[in-house]
């Protein structure tokens, strides 16, 4: 290793690919004792090389724009599967995000109102936003006061009467409500939540994804991930995604 610094032309990024191999397999291991399929959340780091390697280990990748799609879509070809999550979708690109991307998620009721009608073979997601807040510095909170990141679920719940032809081709949601913990508890709590307030579309729909923002620490205690999974497992028959992004680089 030191004679690998000495040769680099600084500034540089080195990447200990024994260590990236090595998380990989630990994460890949563990989604499958808990029966939850993995998601790379690419800008994490979007170094061709690593995730040449990373995708040897995921079900996917989550990217948040046509840019990251592309990057994707150029390493792993047509065989992986890419899911896009953004707050902004423009009508310039949404077609091209459609013939790119697996699954689009949208992040407003409007935004699956005006684009849902323009995806083909795609999955379509919509991004909720339980209204939990577990992070406390309120920059870096999907959930604070005011925040467009995802549809209340008071919205979803209005929709359900005043449109009943909106949410109809859903086939799943997103929520994302952490950065950088530790503890799996906010999963837990958040599930129940959706459990007890939009209990009708979990039933409705065929996956769900509980987002990134958790590091998958050796001290982490994973048995609130493994009770939430077991819910939409159990109750609702859900396929579980989780797109982690630091706890693998």
């Amino acid at each position: 290793m030191n004679r690998i610094l000495g040769s680099a032309i600084t500034p540089a990024l080195v990447i200990d690919a024994n260590k990236l191999r090595s998380n990989c397999r630990r994460l890949s291991n563990l989604s499958k004792d808990i029966k939850v399929e993995l998601l790379y959340s690419i800008k994490s780091l979007t170094i061709y090389d690593a995730l040449l390697e990373i995708g040897r280990y995921v079900d996917g990748f989550s990217v948040s724009s046509i840019f990251e799609a592309n990057l994707v879509r150029e390493v792993i070809g047509c065989a992986g599967k890419i899911h896009i999550s953004t707050p902004s979708y423009s009508m310039r690109d949404i077609d091209s995000i459609g013939e790119i991307c697996d699954t689009v998620i949208f992040n407003s009721l409007q935004q699956l109102k005006r684009f849902k009608g323009r995806m083909q073979d795609q999955m379509v997601g919509l991004r909720v936003n339980p209204g939990l807040s577990f992070v406390e510095d309120e920059r870096y909170d999907p959930a604070r006061k005011y925040s467009k990141l995802g549809a209340s679920l008071s919205d979803v719940s209005k929709s359900r009467f005043e449109d009943e032809t909106l949410l109809k081709g859903v086939t799943g949601i997103q929520f994302h409500t952490n950065c950088e913990s530790e503890s799996f508890a906010p999963i837990l709590e958040t599930v129940s939540h959706l459990d007890q307030n939009i209990d009708w579309l979990l039933e409705s729909i065929d996956w769900i994804n509980l987002g990134g923002g958790y590091l998958f620490t050796d001290q982490s205690d994973y048995q609130p991930l493994i009770e939430a999974v077991n819910i939409l497992h159990n109750k609702y028959e859900l396929k579980v995604y989780m797109e982690p992004g630091n706890a693998f680089v």
